[in-house]
């Protein structure tokens, strides 16, 4: 199934990396030509019909006039946007096709271009000029008849804020950065929760300004010209068209969206405007067309700002009621932050047996202890292996005896005689190897055969298999059946003396306080104990058993059991480091989005009414309200 999934996933990824390998090559087309010299400049006639798409699209003033020549293609993208073109490209460069120059596109094409930004506009191909292709209104500039300031009105009505993405956007990341403490990120968590109300932060003081852009007065310029809509595909996603408003052929205007629809401001009729360049906002047609007094009658209202924040607040809510395991529950591992019952930093163990710490108690003590002996089944055979996730502090100190076992089968278990050479040139796996130590392998398989090891016949019979000599190159695959041959009839006598001893090790553990990590009792502890060389680990468990070892120990106690001389306690050490992090930011996100969603949601029930209102009346009032005039007095 996962292989599947993968597969979908590739298949799924594949048309967007085809879309964007086409768009790198069409990239690298643009430099090509743009690195060529032009042909020609633009005449007088081409270059005022290129002036409305330069006010739109910023194509700049290079009047340089390049030759392309290739067949034009449309690329289209599965699963965005259907059977719908997506881009065009000229000879592999995007292009744009003004006016109706898409009905002379053939096979093979020569066509006169400019050049964008990162695309090129047709100017002349085949039976299309762009000089001829517009109307005489889209070649006409715009007189613009005087320039004055804004004023105190229109500048407030420019720096008010206009839809709240960024603090939308900062405050969803809040949310889940909130909820991100949840997958036990241990002490991560921290940073998580303060990420999350640095982001709060900033979007709340984002969403509260209340100005915007330059403070300075703007110009504001008054022309006259013929209304004119240009209407084109974009040449980067030609699916998304550009309807733009034009006074003439050079003044794109933004009109207020109240205003397009009364249809009062119909393409081709001549107005005088007032137009503030700074963002091509239309302020005015006349004394009976101001934007600044329908403000002041009409105020707008702030729908938009309180719909959005309010769906923040339920989608942090909902995130968050997914992500913990309830209010009650996490709101009980909150409070953990605000300290245990009682913190014991006992030195001695008689105190704590004396007066043992009841559980929600927290501990944080220094110690000398040794690793807990736990049983554990290995190769068939019941041991005892230090578990170091259980500490013994106190007690009767435990005496582990050397093993009778000869030394000179624990030799041959340790596997150091036969040793393999192997050099970066043989690969990984090589197939055949050469050992050397053969000759000491022989003698001290013979010392623990004297020694009372058993198997011997094989093993000899094994080793005479092999090469005389004390060096030789043999298969990989024998080496390895050698090894472990040798090391599991090495081991067979550690391991049963291991076991026989292992039932008064176990009841020689007694007294003083046992330290159980909760966490690692939850998981099994069987592979925490690495045996490899039996003899070896035999050492191991000697040393950790028998020497204590300085240890820093801080957690809350899970539960206590004794049976009057040892007294075992289990310490959660990830708390409050885990659980209660996450508790107190799910706490404060769920009451934090609760109440923005409750405020959000207020003002939004405000604000509807008002909306509704507001538009019906403002549509009254232009309907009743007299068409723009061509011109009016100064």
């Amino acid at each position: 199934m996962k292989l599947v999934g993968v597969l979908l996933a590739l298949l799924a990824a594949l048309p967007v990396l085809l879309d964007y390998l086409t768009r790198w090559e069409a990239r690298r087309a643009f430099k090509s030509l743009a690195e060529q010299a032009p042909v020609r400049l633009l005449s007088e006639d081409e270059d005022a019909a290129l002036e409305p798409f330069r006010s739109v699209l910023e194509l700049g003033r290079d009047c340089g006039v390049r030759i392309l020549e290739g067949p034009c293609v449309e690329h289209r993208r599965w699963m965005r946007g259907g059977a719908n073109s997506a881009w065009r490209s000229l000879a592999g460069v995007k292009v744009l096709l003004p006016f109706n120059a898409l009905e002379h596109l053939g096979t093979h094409n020569r066509a006169e271009v400019v050049l964008g930004r990162r695309f090129v506009v047709i100017v002349r191909m085949e039976g299309f000029d762009i000089a001829t292709a517009g109307t005489r209104t889209l070649r006409t500039t715009a007189t613009q008849i005087s320039e004055r300031r804004e004023t105190a009105d229109e500048r407030t009505q420019r720096r008010r804020p206009a839809i709240p993405w960024w603090p939308t956007a900062l405050a969803l990341a809040a949310g889940i950065c909130g909820a991100l403490p949840q997958l036990g990120l241990g002490q991560w968590s921290w940073m998580a929760v303060a990420a999350g109300l640095v982001l709060a932060s900033i979007a709340f003081v984002l969403y509260l300004r209340r100005h915007v852009g330059a403070k300075a007065l703007q110009p504001v310029v008054r022309v006259r010209g013929r209304l004119s809509a240009l209407q084109f595909a974009d040449p980067h996603e030609s699916t998304f068209s550009h309807t733009v408003m034009l006074l003439g052929n050079d003044q794109r205007l933004v009109i207020d969206p109240t205003w397009r629809a009364s249809g009062a401001i119909a393409p081709g009729r001549w107005l005088e405007a007032e137009v503030r360049p700074h963002d091509r906002r239309l302020l005015s047609l006349g004394p009976d067309w101001s934007l600044s007094a329908d403000e002041r009658r009409f105020p707008p209202v702030p729908v938009a700002r309180h719909l959005l924040m309010f769906l923040v607040a339920v989608l942090s809510l909902l995130l968050m009621l997914w992500s913990g395991d309830g209010p009650r529950i996490e709101a009980a591992r909150a409070a953990e932050l605000l300290g245990p019952a009682k913190l014991r930093t006992d030195t001695q163990p008689g105190t704590l047996l004396g007066h043992p710490p009841a559980p929600g108690d927290g501990v944080h003590i220094t110690v000398d202890a040794t690793c807990e002996l736990v049983a554990r089944r290995h190769a068939g055979q019941v041991l005892a292996v230090p578990d170091c996730s259980r500490l013994r502090w106190g007690g009767a100190p435990l005496q582990v005896p050397p093993l009778a076992v000869a030394d000179s089968i624990l030799r041959l278990g340790a596997g150091n005689t036969l040793r393999v050479h192997w050099k970066p040139a043989d690969g990984i796996f090589p197939a055949y190897q050469r050992v050397s130590g053969l000759d000491a392998l022989r003698r001290e398989l013979e010392a623990a055969c004297t020694d009372g090891l058993r198997g011997c016949d094989d093993l000899r019979a094994q080793l005479a298999a092999l090469s005389p000599d004390d060096s030789a190159v043999l298969p990989r695959w024998t080496i390895m059946n050698l090894k472990d041959a040798l090391e599991e009839a090495a081991h067979a006598p550690v391991l049963a003396a291991w076991a026989a001893s292992t039932p008064a090790l176990l009841a020689a553990q007694n007294g003083g306080v046992v330290l159980v990590d909760a966490e690692a009792n939850r998981k099994s502890d069987t592979a925490a104990f690495a045996f490899g060389d039996a003899g070896a680990a035999w050492k191991t468990l000697r040393d950790a058993a028998t020497h204590a070892k300085r240890i820093a120990w801080s957690g809350t106690v899970q539960s206590r059991s004794t049976d009057g001389r040892t007294l075992w306690l289990e310490v959660d050490r990830t708390r409050p480091a885990h659980g209660a992090i996450a508790g107190m930011a799910y706490c404060i996100w769920l009451i934090g989005a609760s109440l923005l969603a409750l405020v959000q949601g207020i003002l939004l029930v405000r604000a509807v009414p008002r909306a509704l209102s507001r538009s019906a009346a403002f549509a009254d009032e232009l309907k009743q309200r007299p068409a723009p005039r061509a011109s009016w007095p100064t």
